[in-house]
């Protein structure tokens, strides 16, 4: 039977053979290191090793830092004594974020955000990756007949720089309705740029899917009519019988 020091040596040994072991019990280690400090305890150690570090730097600092903030976090004492940066969004639950906004920029919506400063386009930016905030943000319905061409072209440019006219229907509400105006006024129409697609290129499920993400549920005479890159879609379709049959007549619809 192996005494106790020998068993300790053997311990030694695999740790030194498996790297990942020993830093697995590191961490394991540092875990049950902050679940033994107090609050009071926590808030010492924070302010002797990283005085002033914000929420977000401590994470990327180091391994033990992270494992500080991972315990502070379920820690509100804790977490409050720990600064926040101006923009550390990835930081915020999504209610601070949408707190945050409702104090500083209350009524803006988010087509206007990104424009009225950095801070503000920073936060649309992280905003914009988090659902539960993007969409409690207001949107503005903006009025597209009442605006001029060259008002249409400027939204375009400033919102939407570089987006295909396919990919506009499908972005958002409000590029999709902006598109539907666009299309109607051959000016602002020759100013979004138009990606023609290689419909011979495409296998029969890659039509399809195109087909499903584009026009959802658009029959096969709507498809004709709709724009001129359903029209080339649909006449592309017509030669492969596989696509066609996923395309939906009127009548198929009607019936449900």
């Amino acid at each position: 039977m192996m005494t106790r020091k020998e068993l300790l040596h053997v311990e030694s040994d695999q740790q030194a053979t498996n790297p990942a072991l020993k830093i697995s019990e590191q961490i394991a280690h540092e875990r049950a290191r902050w679940y033994l400090l107090n609050d009071r305890k926590m808030i010492a150690y924070y302010n002797k090793h990283w005085p002033g570090v914000t929420r977000g730097r401590l994470q990327k600092l180091s391994r033990e830092a992270e494992s500080f903030y991972r315990a502070a976090y379920r820690r509100p004492r804790v977490l409050e004594v720990i600064p926040r940066a101006l923009n550390d969004w990835e930081s915020m639950t999504d209610e601070e974020m949408l707190a945050y906004y409702r104090a500083e920029w209350s009524g803006i919506s988010r087509g206007k955000l990104p424009s009225v400063s950095r801070a503000a386009n920073a936060f649309y930016q992280a905003a914009s990756r988090r659902p539960g905030v993007f969409d409690a943000i207001e949107r503005a319905r903006t009025d597209w007949t009442s605006m001029t061409d060259q008002q249409m072209i400027e939204h375009y440019n400033r919102h939407w720089p570089g987006v295909s006219r396919g990919k506009l229907q499908i972005l958002s509400n409000e590029s999709c309705t902006f598109y539907e105006v666009a299309y109607k006024r051959p000016e602002v129409l020759a100013a979004i740029i138009r990606v023609k697609k290689n419909w011979t290129s495409m296998t029969d499920e890659q039509m399809i899917n195109y087909y499903r993400q584009h026009w959802p549920r658009v029959s096969r005479g709507a498809l004709y009519r709709y724009s001129r890159e359903s029209k080339a879609f649909y006449k592309a379709a017509q030669t492969r019988p596989n696509v066609l049959d996923a395309i939906p007549t009127a009548r198929m619809l009607a019936k449900g």
